[in-house]
């Protein structure tokens, strides 16, 4: 589903003195139902050109109580 690709992400990405860096990550699938959100400022979707016709309005709004995530040490990638 469109959900499970947004939400399975198992490593993260950061930036470290200009380099790329990566953090492998395990955590139990996600559980997430519809949610609804009142979007009153979006100045980081605003920033950019990403095609989206109303930053205050998504398409898309799921919560979730959380998940537990375990991280591997970060490293820089390449």
């Amino acid at each position: 589903s469109l959900e499970e690709f947004l939400f399975e992400r198992y490593c993260l990405y950061t930036s470290h003195k200009e380099k790329l860096c990566i953090a492998h990550t395990h955590h139990d699938p996600w559980v997430f139902r519809k949610g609804e959100a009142e979007v009153m400022s979006n100045t980081l979707t605003e920033s950019y050109d990403l095609g989206i016709s109303d930053v205050l309005k998504p398409d898309l709004i799921h919560i979730s109580d959380g998940v537990l995530v375990h991280m591997w040490s970060v490293e820089e990638v390449g």
